[in-house]
């Protein structure tokens, strides 16, 4: 079943249409939760929202299973009804089955975003038994710094087409980010994407305005959406609500509002810190110390782009904040 831009369970739909309906009455219950379960990732990807938090060096140590898992646990007595397992790279950490395990056993549902270059039979297996998703980022040779791009872009898809072979449960995304580096080859990121069997194709404005694309480029990346999602309906995720914004999100200011004090999407640390909001830092409190305020009132941001995704504005869409 898709709702808010996911394919979920019937049970995850109808936990986060009752939490949707909640925060069109005045909740400020989050909705989603991204779950940064390493700060480790095999890449540098110009444009990372997360790059001044992850670490290259295999070395970092990880947070323990098991306080990840008390604190995928804590997510589900939030209520929170979906966590995405991020980082870093969530597949650098071989104890990922569990986590995904442990979140489908709190009631959660649960996904995880990766390069698909670290992903193993293990991994692979745990996502067929325990994850409703998985999604696939390829990031262009033009995005990678250290002269791996070529060799990596290919690696990436290699791992997609593994996971395509491996995975029959559940959904199998990839999700492009639009940026000055990607538009140029948008159309074979979504042909390799279609063609090498991914359930849905998914995007998001880069949120870094040093990679903003000129006003050419966004009407590029307009006309060739528009014209795989003519295509192959249902399967390229480009909602009216995202699609007809998208000439104006790379302006000098946001278009989409800051919703910080919204949550709809918040962060979650290995130490328990949950924030605010995805992108940013910006602490409510702590799941391991029962500190989390939801009500605090927290300033509006104006130098961030981060509400521009697609999450949020479906959100705002399903609130009746935005039409389309």
């Amino acid at each position: 079943m898709r709702l808010l831009h996911l394919e979920v369970s019937a049970t995850t739909a109808a936990k986060l249409t009752v939490r949707a309906l909640a925060q069109r009455l005045g909740s400020r219950r989050p909705l989603f939760a991204s779950f940064f379960v390493t700060s480790r990732c095999n890449l540098r990807c110009a444009g990372c929202c997360y790059f001044d938090q992850i670490e290259v060096a295999d070395n970092q140590p990880d947070a323990p299973t098991e306080r990840c898992v008390h604190i995928l646990q804590e997510i589900a007595r939030e209520g929170i009804p979906v966590v995405v397992l991020a980082g870093g790279e969530p597949t650098l950490r071989p104890d990922l089955p569990q986590l995904i395990a442990a979140g489908r056993a709190a009631g959660l549902g649960v996904g995880f975003i990766t390069n698909a270059m670290h992903v193993t039979p293990e991994i692979l297996d745990g996502a067929e038994a325990d994850a409703q998703w998985v999604l696939f980022s390829p990031h262009v040779p033009e995005e990678l710094t250290g002269g791996v791009g070529q060799a990596a872009w290919e690696e990436a898809w290699q791992g997609f087409a593994t996971m395509r072979r491996r995975l029959r449960r559940p959904f199998l995304g990839c999700a492009i980010t639009l940026s000055r580096l990607t538009i140029g080859r948008l159309d074979e990121l979504i042909a390799r994407a279609v063609d090498g069997g991914a359930d849905g194709v998914k995007f998001q404005p880069v949120f870094t305005p040093a990679l903003f694309p000129t006003p050419e480029q966004t009407a590029e990346a307009h006309r060739v959406i528009a014209r795989w999602r003519r295509a192959v309906p249902g399967r390229v995720l480009a909602p009216t609500v995202f699609l007809d914004r998208l000439r104006h999100f790379f302006g000098p200011t946001p278009t989409v509002s800051c919703t910080v004090d919204r949550h709809f999407h918040v962060g979650v640390y290995p130490d328990g810190t949950v924030s605010a909001c995805c992108p940013q830092r910006i602490p409510l409190g702590n799941l391991l110390e029962g500190s989390v305020d939801y009500g605090r009132s927290l300033p509006a941001r104006t130098d961030c782009y981060g509400c521009q995704r697609l999450d949020i504005l479906t959100s705002l869409r399903v609130c009746g904040e935005v039409n389309g």
